[in-house]
């Protein structure tokens, strides 16, 4: 028997009070919120102990690897979130010696981001087990990953389209 999801439940309420509304789209959103809550969950234990937390860990892996010059813009597309939330991680990171921001010749209001070596070791240090939590947690997955990734490409193609 299959389980039904807190969304589903939720879906059908609306649908009941409000039959006008087309519910579908809680099906993926409802789907995409409990993976991410969930992925939360399981690496709270690792973020516990750490000298960060994952959201600063999450811009210094985008940073950890970049060739030549990085600027908040280019860290927050490869995020998928905004420059306002990347400044406040990086401004976090740089007052705890973790990235340095210096002033960009071609863009005054575009700094260059750059890491520590004091970054570069948290870095090197938690992201190993974060791959083996994330890789463990996706076992279950077997042969349908690669759909599943493909399904979230898409997704995420989707979104940017709506977007703008």
């Amino acid at each position: 028997m299959m389980a039904v999801h807190e969304s589903s439940i939720t879906a059908r309420d609306w649908t009941l009070n409000r039959p006008e509304l087309d519910t579908s789209p809680m099906e993926v959103i409802g789907a995409l919120k409990r993976a991410s809550g969930l992925l939360a969950r399981l690496l709270e234990p690792l973020y516990a102990t750490a000298a960060i937390a994952e959201p600063e860990h999450d811009v210094l892996v985008v940073l950890r690897h970049r060739k030549g010059p990085v600027i908040a813009r280019h860290v927050a597309e490869e995020l998928g979130v905004s420059q306002a939330w990347v400044s406040r991680m990086l401004r976090k990171l740089e007052e705890r010696g973790y990235v340095r921001r210096e002033a960009n010749a071609n863009d005054r209001r575009a700094a260059i981001i750059s890491m520590t070596d004091s970054g570069r070791s948290v870095v090197d240090e938690l992201f190993p087990e974060r791959l083996r939590i994330e890789a463990e947690a996706l076992a279950g997955l077997g042969d349908e990953r690669a759909t599943v990734v493909a399904g979230l490409e898409r997704l995420v193609a989707s979104l940017k389209a709506y977007e703008g």
